[in-house]
């Protein structure tokens, strides 16, 4: 039972304060006391305290922490499981990324956990929304609530904050979607160009993530036994891949993980880089097809800078980029050479992919079997528009016109 009296004292001066003491004793037995200026707020944190005692879900606040400190504790938490191989580097780097540059210098990260309240939280909600695309606020959101349910598996929080509390504004308030197509003559200027490669090498690349629709990270960790050059019956097979720090780990998600057919073009190209790289059946099998010198993966800059933007410029698919103070073009630090702006990156291959197959019919679940996307919201989020059948919207509207004519 939580109790309420008025205290009084003097300070040096012979002024006399007073306030109101709230005391009371927790379900472990252990008591407490806070001080308010008026009694009324007295009574209201009373009354909270005494249901969530009631409820066993008080957190007293001496045992609770900052939002900002519970990060800090999250964050060791995530690179411990990192350094167990239970967690990519690349995840714990994005949570902590959301972490230093949108929740830490927002008032909510010197709030309390135990006084956290859901109007915080919805004002923490629509400065973000404010302030950055539809999708990225909800992907600080997402990493908030993550903060948010480790902190109350630890005790420091009394309860979820966030229920209710959603991203409301659609998507269609950021103009067109963030997906970006590669034009269709500028996916076949580049396939003609890495033709031009007499290693294989670009033509198999670049097919693997315009036909097959793999992840550049895919590719890079793809090994030997990951492909099945078998007649008819040919196909590659996702079970791992290489992250940012070329680490071989599993695949994205457990739909990752997936057996795609090959065609009768993709396997030629599959034996000229074979023949080029020396890879023959006395290869051990989990050596990487795509390796450096080394036989390790791949660092995804030095594909960007000495394969891809090679291999674009060469397609006539870069513009060279102008500072617009100097006016001139600078040279790359990374590469030694001018400086350029390149059409695309080798993930939008991948929605070349997508929007190829959705122009022949694919259905929505096979596109995520097929991508290996976590669900089929993810598909529908990233390429539900692409479904959109224009000629039949347009024969729907002038069927409805003409009933009323």
């Amino acid at each position: 039972m939580a109790t309420i009296r008025k205290v009084k004292w003097k300070n040096a001066g012979g002024k006399v304060s007073e306030r109101y003491q709230l005391t009371y004793i927790d379900r472990k037995g252990k008591r407490h006391r806070s001080q308010f200026a008026t009694k009324a707020a007295a009574e209201n944190e009373r009354i909270k305290i005494e249901a969530e005692i009631l409820g066993g879900t008080h957190v007293p606040e001496s045992q609770s922490r900052t939002v900002e400190k519970a990060w800090e504790n999250w964050l060791d938490y995530l690179y411990k499981k990192v350094a167990l191989g239970k967690l990519e580097r690349t995840t714990a780097r994005h949570y902590q990324t959301h972490l230093e540059k949108h929740i830490e210098p927002h008032a909510i990260s010197r709030k309390t956990l135990s006084k956290l309240e859901r109007a915080d939280v919805q004002e923490f909600v629509d400065d973000i929304e404010s302030q950055m695309s539809h999708a990225m606020a909800h992907r600080v959101y997402a990493t908030f609530k993550n903060l948010l349910a480790y902190s109350r598996a630890r005790g420091w929080l009394a309860y979820n904050p966030c229920e209710g509390i959603k991203i409301e504004r659609g998507s269609r308030y950021d103009g067109e979607p963030e997906v970006k197509i590669p034009p269709k003559e500028e996916i076949k200027r580049l396939l003609e160009t890495a033709k031009t490669d007499i290693t294989g090498k670009s033509t198999i690349i670049v097919r693997l993530m315009i036909f097959r629709g793999l992840r550049i990270s895919e590719v890079r960790g793809m090994p030997k036994k990951g492909l099945e050059l078998n007649g008819k019956a040919s196909k590659v097979k996702i079970t791992q891949r290489a992250d940012e720090y070329r680490k071989i780990g599993p695949p994205k998600s457990r739909t990752s993980y997936r057996s795609l057919a090959l065609s009768p073009e993709d396997v030629v190209a599959i034996k000229k880089w074979f023949l080029s790289a020396g890879i023959t059946d006395k290869t051990r099998d989990d050596a990487l097809v795509f390796g450096n010198g080394a036989g390790r993966p791949e660092s995804y800059q030095n594909l960007i800078n000495r394969w891809w933007i090679p291999l674009l410029t060469k397609a006539g698919l870069v513009k060279p980029f102008i500072d617009e103070k100097t006016g001139e073009q600078p040279i790359d630090p990374k590469t030694g050479k001018p400086k350029v702006i390149t059409n695309f990156t080798p993930h939008q291959l991948r929605h070349a992919f997508a929007s190829l197959h959705i122009e022949r019919g694919i259905q929505p679940k096979q596109l995520q079997s097929m991508m290996g996307h976590s669900s089929i919201q993810v598909t529908m989020d990233t390429y539900g528009h692409l479904w959109k059948n224009v000629d039949e919207e347009h024969a729907l509207a002038v069927g409805v016109e003409q009933q009323l004519g």
